[in-house]
């Protein structure tokens, strides 16, 4: 056999999206074996495996899906644990093509980062482990430390804060910023907003001016919203504005023109 075309790996070099024949094996003792999108992810082959699994025999001995993890032999010729299953399959490249399904043990997350440090890389974790090295072992150590205690901090950071950190705001530069609450020109153009509350399908076509800030924004809506609705006034702290349609959020004490 030519080198480099044992265990079917050449099928991972190929281009496009055609399928590619994968086999499965569960841990009821059932072989499943049928075609797979090369580019599609673990998550959704997964979805498949299930799928599949109902026309089979002890399919009632499967538990919850996020119960089990694929494991295979990757093109390392290393065991791993498909805990990331965001990733393509394509990306993976199985030997042989083959997943085992097994129950999932130990600790997700800490699994979980292993993987992605181990795909930054390009090793296995388990190659630092075996060279036995005090430095080495040390400084991981320490960086383990040092990021948990970080990611502690963080997790308790005020919410003003913690949005800055998380969501920081997308602004426009500007060479010579306006002065919230200082004169306005009569002759400035207003910004028309449609805010939408959450779990509403009412919306609010408001007019604001470019030098208010978010709060100003915030306390028009919930005033608006109180007038039309006659409910009671809330306040604007408990709130905060969320762009349609994605994860950015306008808050803090910058002018919204």
């Amino acid at each position: 056999m030519p080198p480099g075309k044992y265990g079917m790996q050449e099928e991972w070099e190929k281009e496009g999206d055609q399928n590619i024949l994968m086999d499965f094996l569960l841990p009821t003792g059932i072989f499943l074996k049928f075609p797979v999108p090369r580019n599609d992810t673990i998550k959704n082959i997964k979805k498949m495996v299930w799928r599949n699994a109902k026309t089979e025999a002890l399919y009632f001995g499967l538990g919850d899906p996020e119960g089990y993890v694929f494991t295979c032999i990757n093109d390392t010729a290393e065991r791993e644990e498909l805990e990331e299953e965001s990733r393509r399959i394509s990306d993976v490249r199985p030997f042989m093509c083959v997943l085992r399904l097994v129950a999932r043990e130990g600790d997700r997350g800490e699994k979980l980062t292993n993987s992605h440090i181990s795909s930054l890389i390009g090793k296995g974790l388990h190659e630092f482990e075996a060279q036995k090295n005090h430095e080495v072992d040390e400084f991981r150590s320490k960086m383990r430390t040092f990021c948990e205690e970080k990611a502690l901090e963080r997790h308790n950071l005020p919410w003003q804060q913690w949005m800055e950190y998380s969501f920081p705001c997308d602004l426009e530069p500007c060479c010579s910023p306006p002065v919230h609450g200082g004169a306005k020109s009569k002759h400035t153009k207003k910004l028309f907003i449609n805010v939408k509350f959450e779990a509403c399908d009412e919306s609010f076509m408001l007019q604001q001016d470019p030098l208010d800030i978010p709060v100003a924004l915030m306390k028009s809506a919930l005033k608006k919203r109180a007038t039309v609705f006659r409910s009671v006034r809330q306040e604007p702290e408990d709130y905060t504005l969320q762009v349609s349609g994605r994860w950015e959020f306008i808050y803090g004490n910058h002018p919204l023109g």
